[in-house]
């Protein structure tokens, strides 16, 4: 099962089948922190109000299949999907 708990007030925990994917770790040029990206289904609009204000800079913790990842938001991309980008 995943989940994805952002720390802010009030937090933000969403878990299958609002998250439709988990990407692995990438590390961008030039020796920056590796990041994931969590996307979330917002096909019908239901999540745009808890990330209308974008969580930057939370903690956030991601759990897929028993593997904890943690780090803070760096991006909220929102559309019929929402994308965010997690440094660790």
């Amino acid at each position: 099962m995943k989940t994805l708990s952002i720390n802010r007030v009030p937090p933000i925990i969403l878990t299958e089948p609002e998250i439709i994917g988990v990407s692995g770790y990438r590390r961008a040029l030039g020796g920056e922190s590796p990041t994931l990206t969590v996307t979330l289904d917002n096909a019908r609009g239901l999540l745009t109000g808890q990330f209308a204000n974008p969580p930057l800079r939370a903690r956030a913790i991601v759990t897929d299949h028993g593997q904890t990842m943690t780090g803070i938001v760096q991006s909220v991309r929102l559309g019929a999907t929402i994308s965010i980008d997690i440094e660790t």
